[in-house]
Order: structure tokens, then sequence, then C-alpha cells
């Protein structure tokens, strides 16, 4: 049985980009993730200054 060095590297290399992608797929769903959050957050914070605003020219 003869072994082939170079399907094995291919299969290697093949096995390595495709982790790799994943895990920036990964990081990149995470990323998006925690930017929607931060982008909720402000906008929950601004919303409450711009009530603030609001009831203190009422009065």
């Amino acid at each position: 049985m003869e072994f082939n060095w170079m399907t094995t590297l291919a299969t290697a290399f093949n096995l390595a980009l495709l982790v790799s992608i994943v895990i920036g797929l990964y990081c990149a769903v995470r990323g998006y993730k925690n930017f929607l959050n931060r982008n909720r957050e402000l906008e929950r914070k601004v919303d409450l200054i711009l009530s603030k605003m609001d009831q203190e020219n009422q009065k």
C-alpha cells in the first residue's frame, strides 16, 4: 500500500482552512451581535436623555 504525502498534506490544509473559516464566521457573528447590543443600549440612553429634556421643557 502506497502512502501519498501530497494527498495527506492537501487534506490537512483543506481541513485547517475549513476550521479557520468557521472560526472567522463565528467571530464575525459574535462581533455583529455585540454591535447590535451596544447600539440598542445607546439608543435607550439617548431616549432617556431626550425624555428628561422634554419633561424639563414642559415645566
